[in-house]
Formats: C-alpha cells, sequence, structure tokens
C-alpha cells in the first residue's frame, strides 16, 4: 500500500529550475548531486523524506532557497523569486543572489549580537 503522507517535490524543483534556466545536467555538477536522483526527485519516485539531507541542501543551495522551500509554503512565500513569479532567468539569477546575501547577512549580524560583537 502507497503512503498518502509522502511529500514529493518534482513540480517545486522543476519551477525553480526553470526560473533560474538550470537543467538536470547543470544542476547535478553544481550541486554535486547525481543526476539519476534529481531525476527521480523531479518524477516525484523520491520523497522529501527520502533525500539525504545534504543533497537537498546542496540542490537548495544551487537554486537560492533553503531546504524548507520545497515543504513549507509561508517560506515560499518569504522567497523573492517565487513570490514574484519571476521568469527571466538572469533577474530570477540576481534575485536569489542579493536574497542569498541578505540571509548570509543577517546571520552573520545575530551571531554578532549573540556575542556582544558591535553591530556589522
Amino acid at each position: 500500500m502507497k503512503e498518502t503522507n509522502k511529500r514529493y517535490i518534482g513540480e517545486l524543483l522543476i519551477n525553480r529550475m526553470n526560473s533560474l534556466g538550470l537543467s538536470v545536467e547543470v544542476l547535478s555538477d553544481k550541486s554535486f548531486v547525481d543526476k539519476e536522483l534529481l531525476i527521480n526527485i523531479l518524477n516525484n519516485r523520491v520523497s522529501f523524506d527520502e533525500i539525504a539531507y545534504w543533497d537537498i541542501d546542496f540542490i537548495s543551495q544551487c537554486l537560492y532557497c533553503s531546504p524548507e522551500f520545497f515543504i513549507n509554503e509561508e517560506e515560499r512565500k518569504r522567497d523573492v523569486i517565487y513570490s514574484t513569479g519571476q521568469n527571466n532567468h538572469k533577474v530570477a539569477t540576481v534575485m536569489g543572489k542579493l536574497q542569498q546575501f541578505t540571509n548570509d547577512f543577517e546571520f552573520i549580524q545575530s551571531l554578532a549580537i549573540e556575542h556582544s560583537v558591535k553591530s556589522i
């Protein structure tokens, strides 16, 4: 009997790849994730929970999002590429890089605050 509570992310993954103009081959090369695994994810043969943490993390980094993007609607709403429906590959890539920079900067600031260092 097939489990009905499995979370498949194939459609979200292909949409994100299309937004950034990435093929399976390019994403595989950039993320170091096996091409066959990517194809299985895209075809909903592997659920989110069956994907190794490192694989989904590397995939997400290449797509300028967090792993939670694929399973949390609120996370998608906060995502600048997703929320704007951006389809221009170059614009989406710049937006993704800016979003990633902002997230990294906020993380560094939180560490500075936590360790009582002056704000950056």
